[in-house]
């Protein structure tokens, strides 16, 4: 009984939190320790994605993205070393993502969303 109460808590906890990312929620600016993103609509519907690396000082080239099932894909290319990088993003909160990366360096970031408290 206490495993059948236990795996009910773990299910409602993971379906709590498998919250969907769309473009509206991704609009700000994100950060984690080696890159920067500024997600933006402009003209009420294009979407725009720019990408900056931390660690090496130059700019992504976002070569694809898509949403599905919740989730946010995001294809970039650091073109000093052509250097592909696939992540999948999920949400943890309304300002925290993790992103599972595969690449030459797979891993997993953490980023967080930066609040403008100038507003």
């Amino acid at each position: 009984m206490k495993k059948i109460i236990l795996l009910l808590l773990c299910l409602t906890f993971f379906s709590v939190n498998a919250q969907k990312i769309t473009k509206k929620f991704l609009v700000g600016k994100w950060t984690s320790e080696s890159t920067e993103m500024v997600f933006s609509i402009e003209n009420k519907k294009d979407f725009k994605i720019v990408c900056y690396s931390t660690l090496s000082g130059n700019y992504l080239k976002v070569t694809d993205y898509q949403f599905d099932k919740g989730s946010f894909y995001l294809e970039t290319l650091h073109e000093p070393n052509n250097w592909v990088a696939i992540a999948k993003f999920f949400r943890i909160d309304d300002n925290t993502l993790v992103a599972d990366y595969v690449c030459d360096s797979p891993g997993q970031v953490i980023y967080k969303r930066v609040i403008n408290t100038n507003q």
